[in-house]
């Protein structure tokens, strides 16, 4: 993961694009430690519509615990305001949050992976606002949720399995931190040793009461099998093509 420490690097925000359904762990994970934290998601709202986005957050920062008298982290996703940078009450609430950055650090977060997008939000940002981007790859690609995974097991081949079947689309509500420690838990429970081995993941894939088999079962299943088994499926299915 690209770490950003967002007290050493630009005092005002940093954008940190996580490719992930639930941002706010990915936020503390990307955080200098020992900052507190305020989470809010910054819901996106119709011209015209009622904004009461900022009163809920400055309600959020108000009651905070370290709220008085210190500096404190604002961890805002604004995932729902990709392709909407040019609206109004966007822009007026970046002018908020530079007005306010005498007391708080920013760091405002994203789940899109469309880095096209993304670089329109970040100009928009840094139009009134000092800062930097940072991408945390974990749920970007393969390699890097095995690596995420491979920390709770020494089978390669079991991390790049889970990664591989988290990866595929359908799987996307589940490219969460806590989701992933879940199944990896659960997995975990099926022998008595409390590992991951290859074999645990491809019986948790086939386990009706897997997480992986309740969202998909089809998926869940094609993944529990060998490789060997996958590719000699997919050459009949080029076959009777």
């Amino acid at each position: 993961m690209a770490k950003t420490p967002i007290t050493n690097v630009h005092p005002e925000f940093t954008l940190l694009i996580t490719g992930s359904a639930n941002n706010d762990l990915a936020a503390e994970k990307a955080a200098a430690s020992g900052v507190y934290i305020v989470h809010h998601k910054l819901a996106y709202v119709a011209p015209y519509e009622k904004y009461d986005e900022l009163r809920k957050l400055q309600l959020k920062v108000r009651h905070s615990p370290c709220a008085v008298g210190k500096k404190i982290c604002a961890a805002i996703d604004i995932s729902d305001w990709i392709d909407h940078e040019e609206e109004d009450y966007f822009v007026a609430s970046v002018k908020y949050f530079h007005d306010h950055t005498d007391r708080m650090n920013f760091m405002f977060t994203v789940g899109e992976c469309d880095m096209a997008r993304v670089q329109k939000m970040y100009v928009k940002l840094r139009t009134y606002m000092r800062g930097a981007m940072s991408v945390d790859e974990t749920f970007m690609k393969v390699e890097a949720l095995a690596a995420h995974i491979g920390e709770r097991t020494n089978d390669t081949d079991a991390a790049v399995l889970l990664a591989q079947v988290l990866m595929e689309d359908a799987m996307k509500p589940l490219r969460t931190y806590p989701a992933v420690k879940s199944i990896c838990l659960d997995i975990e429970d099926m022998n008595a040793k409390g590992i991951i081995t290859l074999e645990d993941v491809k019986a948790y894939l086939s386990s009706e009461n897997s997480l992986i088999h309740l969202m998909n079962k089809e998926l869940a299943l094609k993944y529990s099998k060998s490789t060997d088994e996958r590719k000699t499926e997919l050459t009949g299915s080029h076959s009777a093509a």
